[in-house]
């Protein structure tokens, strides 16, 4: 019986992924993926940055040529094992197995990043990417909390694979690496120790920071000649269309998104209102600022991991975003389903779940109600909708 126990989240997250991308596999291929075609077809290179991609298709390639339904299974398989990253690393983030659980059922229903499925090519990229990010992020975890060595260069190794293979899919774990590493033993004790503690989180990111700068994440590409301030341009004034974090329009991008992805339609629908980037801003802000209060109170009044955990899963969503924001400013204009988004999915199922069970856990005054329930049946609903928008949005 312990056996199956073991097994029922991912039992749970293969239904709720076929039941919400099932209708990707009647899809076909579509714009890039000629393109893959052609190059596999003819053997040639395709260039930076799917240089090592083609290789990964070639097999497949060999064995069914231009028939569709097997690269879309592959969409859709490769999207599943996604999640059982996602419950790993929602897992070793938090240590709690109904978290994990809950997190890769919302990742499950792939309506974030949903776009991702009507480019095959770009979809199984995407899904591979999140895989590798995952294990990174796992190893890197388990080095934050015990110091061993060994899960540092496992770590850097797998940090290594991912800017080889996605360079451009893998650009925000420059980000996340530090965030962890700097946030999961957060304290407000005396200042000497902050300082000691953010400078060995410098020191140990210097590495990865010049790796991943030899595969273009300050240009396009390590042979890009026209963009190499494009990163810099982020701190800096600018009259070009790049925008920067001084820049408010940089900041609407930036919460939009965040705005976007609570605001779905049924929200829309239910207050009646026509957003536009402004209203998506705003509440991505008001939601961001709530959760920055809540992680805080949870760390200084209860020096509770779940508050360090869910102001990490914050950033490290808004950061997913950032990362490919150095090169594609404005790629969010389609809103949720935007295929850049994948990546930000995965720490921002697990915010939703952390954020809901951890506002629930204030009302502990109110005797009526079983706040496990509440924040349960809120995280499911959270899923039902979700999964009806892929299939609304499939169709």
């Amino acid at each position: 019986m312990k056996k199956i126990k073991l097994f029922i989240p991912f039992i749970l997250l293969g239904i709720v992924t076929f039941f919400s991308l099932r209708k990707t596999l009647s899809y076909h291929f579509f714009t890039d993926d000629y393109a893959f075609l052609y190059y596999l077809g003819k053997n040639l290179d395709f260039g930076w940055p799917y240089n090592n991609v083609l290789p990964l298709f070639r097999p497949i390639y060999n064995l069914f040529e231009i028939n569709p339904l097997p690269y879309l299974l592959l969409s859709l398989i490769s999207y599943f094992l996604a999640g059982v990253f996602v419950y790993f690393t929602a897992r070793q983030l938090t240590k709690s197995r109904l978290v994990a659980t809950l997190s890769s059922l919302i990742f499950a229903t792939g309506y974030i990043g949903l776009e991702q499925f009507s480019l095959i090519a770009v979809s199984i990229i995407n899904n591979l990417n999140v895989i590798n990010v995952c294990i990174t992020l796992i190893i890197w975890i388990k080095f934050v909390r015990t110091k061993k060595i060994r899960y540092y260069f496992f770590a850097f190794l797998m940090f290594g694979i991912s800017m080889t293979l996605f360079p451009y899919r893998a650009y925000p774990l420059i980000l996340f690496l530090p965030t962890i590493d700097l946030f999961m033993n957060l304290q407000f004790d005396n200042l000497k120790k902050i300082i000691s503690r953010t400078s060995l989180t410098i020191l140990r990111t210097i590495p990865f920071f010049l790796f991943s700068s030899i595969f273009g994440v300050f240009s396009y590409g390590p042979y890009g000649k026209g963009n190499e301030s494009g990163f810099f341009n982020i701190f800096t004034s600018s009259e070009s269309n790049i925008f920067t974090l001084i820049n408010l329009e940089f900041l609407k991008e930036l919460f939009g998104v965040l705005g976007k992805f609570i605001l779905v339609k049924p929200v829309i629908g239910f207050l009646n209102i026509a957003p536009d980037l402004n209203l998506y801003a705003f509440w991505g802000l008001i939601l961001f600022i709530i959760t920055i209060l809540v992680s805080l109170v949870l760390i200084v009044r209860k020096k509770e991991d779940d508050g360090r955990s869910l102001l990490i899963a914050l950033l490290l969503t808004i950061e997913a975003y950032v990362g490919n924001m150095i090169l594609h400013v404005d790629f969010a204009g389609n809103g949720a389903v935007n295929r850049y988004l994948t990546i930000a999915f995965l720490p921002f199922s697990i915010l939703i779940v952390l954020f809901l069970f951890s506002v629930v856990s204030k009302f502990e005054k109110i005797k009526l109600l079983n706040k496990k329930y509440v924040a349960l049946s809120g995280v499911l609903f959270v899923i039902l909708v979700y999964s009806l928008l892929s299939q609304e949005y499939e169709k």
